[in-house]
């Protein structure tokens, strides 16, 4: 078990990237141990669940700010922001900052907490089946049927993809949805 100590530090201080937390969580996360079946199967369903609640919050005022801000700061090699283009990266802060507003926005997710909530768009953990109807539910109406097939069948091949395929993790719409779109009024359920 690694432990870390932490501290903020201020960002005029050069702290050595191996000494940030996001350089230990990416080695813990690159470490080649093998991955239970059961986890794996978990982890392709948190980045639908996640994908999900974005595509239904993109529009959103919050999501629409820190998207803005995300894309002030563009950069070379840099991070994916939900709804652009998967082309167009981001310094990984920002499109942390856009992704984890998007994806916390409606705050719907399954999670443990939910159950307390009883909210119907979050109970226990579901099958994939359920997931897939979810992020249908949700996305639907903002992005293309070509672009939701390309992310399920991308995300299902989660752990085995390769670096540049994990790159494109991310659901694309058309611009004129993400600026333009009106807010589907019919709800989910």
């Amino acid at each position: 078990m690694y432990h870390h100590h932490l501290r903020v530090y201020p960002s005029r201080g050069s702290l050595p990237k191996e000494s940030q937390l996001a350089w230990q969580l990416a080695r813990i996360a690159a470490d080649p141990v093998p991955v239970d079946p059961a986890v794996a199967a978990m982890i392709v369903n948190r980045f639908i669940d996640n994908a999900s609640v974005a595509i239904a919050a993109i529009n959103r005022r919050p999501v629409a700010n820190a998207r803005s801000q995300a894309l002030a700061h563009a950069r070379a090699g840099g991070a994916t922001v939900f709804g652009l283009p998967n082309d167009r990266w981001f310094a990984a802060e920002w499109a942390a900052w856009a992704n984890a507003t998007a994806v916390r926005e409606l705050d719907m997710h399954d999670t443990y907490l939910a159950a307390d909530y009883a909210h119907p768009a979050g109970a226990r953990p579901f099958e994939r089946p359920q997931y897939i109807r979810k992020f249908d539910t949700l996305a639907g109406g903002l992005i293309e049927a070509s672009e939701r097939d390309r992310f399920v069948n991308l995300i299902q091949g989660l752990p085995e993809l390769k670096s540049e395929k994990v790159r494109q993790i991310n659901v694309q719409l058309p611009s004129e949805r993400l600026e333009n779109f009106e807010k589907d009024r019919r709800g989910i359920f």
